[in-house]
């Protein structure tokens, strides 16, 4: 059984390595959110290709996410895949105009 110290390394090892390869993957397939608000957003082609590239990204970070959680046996690889998962698709959802998150950007307007 692991102690506590060990128990808090693995959990930092699955937090960290899947948050950081998640967020490869999504600056890999995809443009940036402005680039995608300021070039992608009118035409239905281009979400629709915006869109396929976003599920891949997702697909491929909850494996990811899977993957570190069957190696150290630890939820948090997967938890970890899923939030950060949710919090891209809800950036790019907002960009491609396919939801209203003015409320967050109006909390950052000085």
């Amino acid at each position: 059984m692991a102690t506590n110290s060990t128990r808090r390394i693995i959990d930092a090892l699955a937090v960290g390595t899947t948050v950081m390869v998640s967020e490869h993957f999504f600056s890999t397939f995809l443009s940036s959110p402005l680039t995608v608000k300021t070039l992608y957003s009118e035409k239905q082609e281009d979400k629709d290709t915006t869109k396929l590239y976003l599920a891949e990204a997702i697909a491929i970070s909850i494996g990811f996410g899977l993957l570190v959680t069957i190696l150290l046996k630890d939820w948090l690889g997967v938890i970890s895949a899923i939030a950060v998962c949710a919090l891209y698709f809800l950036i790019y959802m907002d960009a491609l105009g396919e939801i209203d998150l003015s409320f967050v950007h109006n909390i950052f307007r000085f």
